[in-house]
């Protein structure tokens, strides 16, 4: 039995990951068939051991986006899912919130929203030490990690009441203690990858769609509705409208 859950979960990442052409195909395939390979087998073999993943992404380097072994215990899972998303925060010409010095912000928050169907989107709050923030929203063009140049880069700023709310919600959710990771992935769908940084202490959550009603959705959420960036199909070219508290299903 175990032997062929093993084979199951390297069928599968053999289908997901064995070329950059199955993001324009299969769209977030790559990142279910990692985790089945976890759930299924990988996820069971010792932590020392490796999985022999085909990293298809350059590494996360120069800058760092996030910290070793942060995404998943084994090694090869963590550093997988690591160059997946700092592929985006490239693309989308952000810096590197784990290595970056805390300066006038009193915390700072980044929101990635990578969808199987819509442009990539991130979103970044800077809570400032009169109370107020700084949004600053970002999108780049193409889908399945075919990824363009950025095509639009929006500030806004935020007062001290919509700033509380979201730090409200943000504790409600208990975001600085929450598990980084979640093998909860489907084909279709979208990654809400949220990074905070204060004090000198950065923390990162990834979830896969996360229910309505939930904490984190209710947090990431009000970010998305205050964002001048909304995350868009690839065929709309018009500016989307803003919604309050509307996520993304």
């Amino acid at each position: 039995m175990r032997r062929n859950a093993d084979g199951l979960g390297i069928f599968l990442i053999g289908l997901s990951c064995v070329s950059g052409v199955s993001y324009c195909v299969m769209g977030l395939w790559p990142i279910v068939g990692l985790c089945a390979v976890l759930l299924l087998g990988g996820a069971a073999r010792p932590q020392t051991g490796t999985l022999h993943l085909r990293q298809v992404n350059p590494p996360d380097a120069n800058p760092q986006y996030f910290p070793r072994g942060v995404f998943h215990k084994n090694a090869e899972a963590s550093d997988w899912f690591a160059r997946w998303y700092a592929k985006y925060l490239r693309a989308l010409e952000e810096p590197s919130l784990f290595e970056k010095a805390d300066g006038k912000a009193v915390a700072t928050y980044r929101l990635l929203l990578v969808s199987s169907f819509r442009r990539p989107v991130v979103i970044q709050l800077e809570v400032r030490a009169n109370g107020t923030g700084l949004l600053t929203a970002k999108m780049t063009s193409g889908i399945h990690g075919e990824l363009g140049p950025v095509l639009r880069d929006e500030s806004e700023i935020l007062v001290r009441e919509q700033v509380d709310e979201f730090l409200s919600r943000e504790e409600k959710a208990n975001f600085w203690t929450m598990p980084t990771g979640n093998m909860t992935k489907r084909p279709d769908g979208s990654e809400w990858i949220l990074e905070g940084r204060s004090k000198g202490a950065y923390h990162v959550v990834d979830r896969w769609s996360p229910p309505k009603g939930e904490e984190y959705f209710e947090a990431c959420s009000y970010l998305i509705a205050l964002s001048p960036v909304r995350p868009d199909a690839p065929n709309r070219r018009e500016k989307p409208e803003r919604k309050r508290d509307e996520g993304i299903e």
